[in-house]
């Protein structure tokens, strides 16, 4: 493998990436339709340049991005990224119990 397949793969995942993160693009049916061209072309270079290893779910997910497009409208509006970092800090009290992060004071050196 060279690095300029590999670059190959990157740039087709570029090229709807503006697409997928837009947050004032007009959504016509050429566009979806581009959108799943890419997609297509960008999993056929995958396959052909990395025949040993297999689809993350990730790059799966991608196939379903056209359709939710034209259900939901922007992807940028409806992602759940944001709030990942408070939900890990709440994660953190559920897997280690609250009461391990409340006894501080009882662990200050005297």
């Amino acid at each position: 493998m060279t690095p300029l397949l590999s670059r190959e793969v990157k740039t087709s995942l570029f090229s709807f990436r503006n697409v997928i993160a837009s947050k004032s693009i007009a959504f016509h049916d050429e566009v979806i339709s581009y959108q799943r061209v890419l997609i297509e072309e960008h999993h056929s270079m995958f396959i052909a340049f990395y025949p040993d290893e297999s689809f993350i779910p990730k790059l799966h997910y991608l196939i379903h991005y056209a359709k939710q497009i034209t259900e939901k409208g922007l992807l940028i509006c409806s992602w759940t990224m944001q709030n990942e970092a408070k939900l890990s800090y709440f994660k953190l009290f559920l897997d280690h119990g609250i009461s391990k992060t409340s006894h501080t004071c009882k662990k200050t050196p005297k």
